[in-house]
């Protein structure tokens, strides 16, 4: 069944979908007062509700019950240098809420060719694609921050995807507090790679084959979540 996302629902007060919500609802799936539906608040929550008033703007909604599930929320965290072409890396957020990721943070590096970030269009395409693949847990989406502050917070448990070296992510321990870091096109600057060694950050195989960024990503993704 088709899911609609509210963030704030009330078992006693009534709930109202927003007006872009409203206009699927009932200009495209046609529904209509007295039908039910589930809707989601991202936060892991899934609801069933009654049509109170079908409403192309403001659709209104009754609590009826509130559905058990067995999902649990992704500890897995993605820092990735956006693309210079958009329709890449928003491939990239729509396939990694499919797969499974607990958070992602824009990460602006030297190299990286776009360093401004439209977090309103990111967090409409995560609440899109988690709807589509019935994912109760929408990923937190952070603001962008530049690499040479980020790196500095990193943990024993954080993950630099890189080229040539030994070690592959598929033979390290997962942990709840997993970071993957996925560089710009053109890798990180000489620079960057110099403060990753000095810091002790462990640097990771994807593939042996060089991958595109966004691609890098999904596959750190399914190869963590296997």
């Amino acid at each position: 069944m088709q899911l609609f996302y509210s963030p704030l629902w009330s078992m006693t007060k009534p709930i109202f979908l927003s007006e872009e919500e409203s206009r699927h609802c009932v200009s495209v799936l046609r529904h209509n007062t007295g039908d039910l539906i589930y809707v989601i608040d991202g936060l892991g929550s899934k609801v069933l509700c009654e049509i109170v008033l079908a409403h192309t703007k403001k659709t209104q909604l009754r609590f009826i019950e509130k559905i058990e599930t067995n999902q649990k929320p992704s500890t897995l965290h993605i820092a990735i240098s956006p693309t210079k072409s958009n329709d890449r890396i928003e491939w990239f957020i729509e396939k990694a809420c499919e797969i499974g990721v607990g958070k992602i943070t824009p990460l602006i590096c030297q190299r990286t060719e776009r360093s401004k970030v439209n977090l309103d269009r990111w967090n409409k395409i995560i609440q899109s694609a988690c709807k589509q693949a019935q994912v109760l847990y929408f990923p937190i989406l952070e603001e962008a921050v530049k690499f040479d502050k980020f790196i500095l917070s990193c943990s024993k448990t954080s993950y630099i995807a890189s080229i040539g070296v030994s070690a592959k992510l598929t033979e390290m321990k997962k942990s709840d507090k997993d970071l993957i870091i996925i560089g710009p096109e053109g890798d990180f600057s000489e620079g960057e790679f110099n403060l990753i060694r000095k810091l002790g950050v462990k640097e990771v195989t994807l593939s042996e084959n060089i991958l595109r960024v966004e691609t890098a990503g999904i596959v750190a993704i399914s190869q963590w979540n296997s």
